[in-house]
């Protein structure tokens, strides 16, 4: 019978040290990581598309309409920023009116951002500004509204893409109208030596479904004889 106690103290005792290793080594990698933070205020209030909290949140000043994440983006590159989904990693567009309706509301946002203080080229650790992001998620009227305030389409990533090659890239012909306007320049290639011409005719090849936007993009770009 004592051999067996033994067997079962031992049993104990080996279950409170796993349990305790197991807790010390959950709290050491919480502290080498961090602790996961949840989307700021601001943020989850432009994902809402509530104007009337996002003034709420801006009201003390530019300092806290410019506050960053951990990856550097402000209030203003989530505002310029929406991902709709697509088959095969394709440039995600939303039906028409879906995308209409979200650029409308964004660009509100972007407009009050602005009269609080935003900076319009402020960059996010790999360079990008909510300009490129508005490049990238094919919101027009962001793009509008950034480049009426002063957005310079002339900064590049930490990749050499500039907006409009980003938007080149994702077939989003209205920007590259937009930036064109405000003297972006072409011929500019990025480090992989890829033109914004290069980056549509690109996306052509691999994204045939998206025809329509590549072709305006390649016809606006291809340089007149």
């Amino acid at each position: 019978m004592s051999k067996y106690r033994l067997i079962l103290i031992d049993t104990l005792i080996l279950c409170v040290v796993s349990t305790v290793l197991a807790i010390a080594v959950d709290f050491a990698v919480t502290k080498l990581k961090g602790e996961v933070k949840k989307d700021d205020p601001i943020v989850i209030a432009i994902i809402q598309a509530n104007t009337q909290e996002v003034e709420k949140l801006v009201q003390p000043g530019a300092g806290v309409t410019n506050e960053t994440d951990a990856l550097g983006r402000s209030a203003m590159m989530r505002a310029a920023f929406v991902n709709f989904s697509a088959p095969r990693g394709g440039p995600g567009h939303a039906p028409a009116g879906v995308l209409s309706d979200v650029d409308a509301k964004r660009a509100g946002l972007v407009g009050l951002l602005l009269a609080h203080g935003a900076r319009p080229d402020s960059r996010d650790h790999d360079g990008w500004t909510a300009l490129m992001w508005s490049a990238w998620s094919g919101l027009t009227e962001v793009a509008g509204k950034l480049l009426e305030s002063g957005a310079s389409p002339h900064f590049a990533d930490s990749q050499g893409n500039t907006a409009l090659l980003i938007a080149a890239q994702r077939g989003n012909a209205a920007i590259v109208t937009a930036l064109l306007a405000k003297g972006a320049d072409a011929a500019v290639a990025n480090k992989a030596g890829k033109t914004a011409l290069a980056a549509a005719r690109t996306g052509l090849a691999q994204y045939p479904e998206q025809a329509a936007g590549y072709a305006a993009v390649i016809a606006q770009l291809t340089p007149a004889k």
